[in-house]
């Protein structure tokens, strides 16, 4: 097994080459596929598309920080100018590897916006699933300690970036990023709260069920399907 992965890693395997350098000014339309809300008055937008002056090229990833205010939601198409930056590599042992983070969520590169504006409709589904998660976060927020309900926000939505970057690297050196994963058995635990509660109403049995399948995929949706990495 070690030589399988030791060859795929020198002959297939190829390392994501930065798709900016660091500073450059360049202007992306694209899609915008999720909003979390973010820390000092910006929020992180994931946007699925390509810098203006290259067409041809196949859609990338891009995180897009904006100011707050922004009227952006899921499903907008828009265009963003700004400067470009690619992740940080960690320069210190035991800091927070930005770039392996974000390449393992498929991210190419980052942009600060300077100007954004909005081509196209958005998605009202996911939307309203957005702001009855930021709705769900400020409630924490208000009730627990900034520390506290930082941790407890990643844990029930899925929202990492809630965590300080110490809190994120001390979890993950000590393999304990699966608690913050909508893992299978927070959503059997999920599941089971559910069918309980739905058991008290006078509900058709296979209703009930489809109605706990359909709750459960809008949850995947509202903690953008969280993986531990």
């Amino acid at each position: 097994m070690i030589i399988v992965i030791v060859l795929y890693d020198l002959f297939v395997h190829k390392p994501k080459e930065e798709s900016v350098s660091a500073g450059a000014h360049c202007t992306i339309e694209g899609t915008v596929t999720d909003i979390a809300s973010g820390k000092n008055g910006n929020d992180k937008v994931t946007v699925l598309g390509r810098e203006s002056n290259n067409a041809g090229k196949s859609p990338e990833k891009i995180l897009v920080y904006v100011e707050s205010e922004n009227d952006i939601s899921i499903g907008n198409g828009i265009i963003v100018t700004g400067d470009a930056e690619p992740f940080r590599t960690p320069g210190n042992p035991g800091e927070f590897n930005e770039y392996e983070y974000y390449n393992s969520l498929g991210y190419s590169y980052k942009i600060y916006s300077e100007s954004v504006s909005v081509t196209n409709g958005h998605s009202s589904f996911k939307d309203s699933l957005r702001i009855f998660k930021n709705k769900g976060i400020e409630i924490l927020y208000r009730y627990l300690p900034e520390h506290d309900a930082g941790i407890v926000g990643a844990m029930i939505f899925g929202e990492k970036s809630l965590l300080s970057d110490d809190d994120r690297e001390s979890y993950r050196l000590n393999g304990m990023m699966h608690i913050l994963a909508v893992s299978g058995l927070h959503v059997s635990m999920i599941s089971m709260m559910m069918l309980w509660m739905i058991s008290k109403f006078p509900v058709n049995y296979y209703a009930g069920r489809i109605t706990v399948l359909i709750l459960l995929v809008a949850y995947g949706f509202i903690t953008g399907f969280s993986v531990s990495c």
